[in-house]
């Protein structure tokens, strides 16, 4: 009996570290990184108009510069006059003459303005403003610019505001999930914003999804490649990948009732295997003492009748196969989360990354989102509002 005793030792030892490695370790490992890592709280204080930098042109020849003031100078007559559309043509004519006078652009976009033609007028005061960024009514125009904005647009922009807030209070609730669903309605409202991907990396790194924090560690890496907090995500990055669980260790660790299930991170049903086990132990150990009658060979020759008692084990069979198969199927449930979990990273959001969102002219977390613009050929244009997060 005695012998027996180091062996269950060492049993219930390792069972002891497949619980530790799978609930303890990673709940430590899990708050360290979250201590590591702050969450981006920028203050969401204006939306602005961002207008995309042009290419540089040809000059004009001095034909053309002559030509152009005189078309628009008769453009400034129609106007006067009241006709709209003609004035508008003939300083589109004049800005194709002379495609570098920002008067043009002005002036054109003012025509445009006034046809009710909102896209045409936003492309043309984004031109002016490229033309002209010194203007001393370059705040006026970004702020006309702003106000042709489509109202579903300005809408967008403060529904992605207010989610970001929310993603916030959450994460500071401790309420992972609705951090999780707040930042990623923020991240699918538009060419993703790098603190929303990486706040709602911090969020699934909190709720113990590693794999999902991986994909958006990875994501704000590519969004925001020399952010100065880049190595310490990659350093996060690096330790999460080791955190992930191996199907084949998994499937070992199963062998020892709910092991497998305390790897994967799934205490609860680590404990709803090691009940069955358990229920299956007791079960075969089920024993009853039954009385028989015998005949009993007598010391003389011939028998006697008597009586003996027999201790029996009638559900021996069915306890260990519910033991056994709970420890089986625990073991392949086991190496089969840990497999999914694995095969996450390869399966990965392949959604496109737009380019990065940490402009050269603005504050640390800027993104843009799409407006509507199109120029004369059909060509469309990438500018749009930005959410300016100061």
């Amino acid at each position: 009996m005695t012998a027996h005793r180091p062996a269950r030792r060492r049993l219930v030892a390792a069972w002891s570290l497949a619980i530790a490695s799978g609930s303890v370790s990673g709940a430590l490992t899990g708050a360290a990184g979250a201590q590591e890592l702050a969450l981006k709280r920028p203050p969401l204080t204006a939306v602005t108009v961002s207008c995309p930098t042009l290419p540089v042109v040809p000059a004009p020849v001095q034909q053309q510069v002559d030509e152009a003031n005189r078309l628009a100078t008769l453009g400034q007559e129609a106007a006067l006059e009241g006709d709209h559309a003609s004035a508008r043509n003939l300083f589109g004519q004049a800005a194709q003459l002379d495609p570098r006078d920002p008067r043009f652009a002005y002036r054109l976009g003012r025509e445009d303005e006034e046809l009710h033609l909102q896209s045409d007028a936003i492309r043309e005061y984004c031109r002016y403003l490229s033309l002209a960024p010194s203007a001393s009514d370059a705040a006026d125009i970004s702020d006309r610019l702003t106000r042709l904005l489509p109202a579903a647009t300005m809408a967008h922009a403060a529904v992605i505001v207010r989610q970001f807030r929310a993603g916030i209070t959450h994460y500071d609730a401790r309420d992972w999930p609705g951090a999780i669903a707040a930042f990623g309605q923020v991240v699918t409202a538009g060419p993703p914003l790098a603190a929303a991907v990486y706040d709602r990396a911090l969020a699934y790194d909190a709720n113990g999804d590693r794999a999902a924090a991986i994909r958006d560690f990875d994501r704000y890496l590519q969004l925001a490649a020399q952010a100065p907090d880049a190595p310490a995500v990659r350093n996060r990055v690096d330790a999460l990948r080791r955190e992930i669980p191996s199907a084949t260790t998994a499937a070992l660790l199963g062998i020892l009732p709910g092991g497998g299930q305390f790897y994967t991170h799934q205490p609860l049903l680590g404990a709803a295997v090691v009940a069955a086990v358990a229920g299956g132990a007791v079960l075969a150990a089920h024993s009853r003492t039954v009385t028989r009658d015998t005949m009993f060979p007598g010391p003389f020759g011939g028998t006697y009748p008597g009586t003996y008692t027999q201790r029996q084990h009638p559900d021996v069979a069915a306890g260990v196969g519910i033991a056994a198969g709970a420890i089986v199927l625990g073991a392949i449930e086991a190496a089969i989360v840990a497999h999914g979990r694995s095969a996450g990273l390869s399966s990965a959001d392949t959604t496109s990354v737009a380019r990065s969102a940490f402009l050269p002219h603005a504050g640390p977390f800027d993104a843009e989102l799409p407006a509507l613009a199109q120029d004369g050929t059909g060509l469309r244009l990438s500018w749009g509002i930005r959410v300016s997060l100061r």
